[in-house]
């Protein structure tokens, strides 16, 4: 058994209700994961559960996994020849990602410490 195979297996054990996690981000992991297994043999499958994964992550406001669905469509649509619409996607988790960071960068704990023990 070819271990993608394994794998693609396995994986969809998570999406099976009584096998799945009690919270939504095991469910868009798992779709995530399971579109990469399936990229070389079921192209198709897999864009669909990129985009599944993305609008599940786009409903609870989870901007990491948002972009990692965007961006695992795009490595999808790429390895499919569609470079074009896989070049359009990239942007989309790029800019994301982006604005991941930035508010990384603004969010400063020591500051944050500094006035939790003003209050005391």
């Amino acid at each position: 058994m070819r271990a993608t195979t394994l794998a693609s297996e396995v994986l969809e054990l998570d999406l099976d209700p009584a096998f799945a996690s009690e919270t939504i981000q095991a469910v868009i992991a798992a779709k995530n994961n399971l579109a990469l297994t399936y990229t070389v043999d079921e192209p198709d499958r897999a864009l669909t559960l990129a985009e599944e994964a993305f609008e599940l992550s786009r409903q609870q406001g989870d901007h990491h996994r948002k972009a990692t669905s965007l961006s695992n469509g795009a490595d999808l649509l790429q390895a499919t020849g569609m470079h074009a619409d896989a070049m359009a996607r990239i942007e989309q988790p790029v800019a994301i990602y982006s604005e991941i960071r930035m508010q990384a960068a603004a969010y400063q704990p020591d500051i944050w410490a500094l006035s939790e023990l003003s209050e005391w």
